[in-house]
């Protein structure tokens, strides 16, 4: 048609949006209101297989996404570098034990995307409940520079309806969690922020060297139409409402 001509005339390319999608993505909101419908998000993997050793696992069967994992073993490696310690437990991913005298008393939804993490301690041979403070307080300080977010930050009940919980990470990417870092948003309020922005007037900005767009596209129905750069590579995550977020990297 007319639209995909003009769009590939300045190098984009249509993509179709599935309805069904709206649930799926690394951005995705879950909770009582809107339930987690597909599951994992992208390739799982074990993490017993690629872990390091920084940090230790509840059980030998613990899954998480690809990209999360890879996250993870850096994340835990540069904690290590900046305070000598290897002391977390990985106590939980998809399915976490919460049943009573639990480190992490609480199972969250959205844990079955495999994108979320539940932290305890080793100390003194055992396995201890992480309240976010001392020298473990690194890991929810600098946890956004990795693609994590803390899913519950302090302060955000509002808009969260949580209250502050240190031990629960989220996988989001790192350009998304360095914007809600840098503009101390929960992902509640981060989609909310996104939603103002089109493809035609995407927010731009920088991380890393890398330079990004980010824009959202409400959904049509069924099959809802947008354009994205036929050069490059991009990604998109439903809202869990009203339509999708497109995220386009260069650099």
């Amino acid at each position: 048609d007319q639209n995909s001509a003009a769009a590939e005339s300045i190098g984009q390319f249509q993509i179709i949006l599935p309805e069904s999608t709206i649930t799926e993505g690394m951005l995705t909101l879950h909770d009582d209101l809107h339930p987690v419908k597909s599951g994992f998000t992208g390739e799982m993997v074990s993490l017993l297989s690629k872990k390091n050793e920084y940090y230790s696992l509840s059980s030998e069967s613990v899954m998480l996404q690809t990209d999360a994992a890879e996250a993870l073993n850096k994340l835990m490696e540069d904690y290590n570098k900046a305070t000598g310690l290897s002391d977390f437990v990985v106590y939980g991913t998809t399915d976490t034990f919460a049943g009573e005298g639990s480190c992490c008393p609480e199972i969250f939804s959205e844990s079955q995307l495999g994108t979320t993490v539940d932290l305890a301690l080793k100390a003194y041979g055992e396995t201890i409940a992480f309240d976010g403070n001392d020298a473990e307080s690194w890991i929810t300080e600098n946890c956004w520079k990795y693609g994590y977010i803390l899913r519950f930050p302090q302060g955000k009940d509002g808009s969260t309806g949580h209250s502050y919980c240190p031990w629960h990470l989220r996988f989001v990417g790192k350009a998304h969690s360095a914007l809600m870092h840098d503009k101390q948003l929960s992902l509640e309020e981060y989609l909310n922020f996104i939603s103002e922005y089109t493809a035609e007037h995407p927010l731009a900005f920088s991380f890393n060297a890398v330079d990004y767009k980010v824009f959202s596209v409400e959904s049509t129905g069924e099959s809802t139409i947008a354009y994205v750069p036929s050069s490059g590579s991009y990604s998109t995550s439903g809202n869990s409402e009203s339509g999708f977020i497109i995220t386009v990297p260069k650099g």
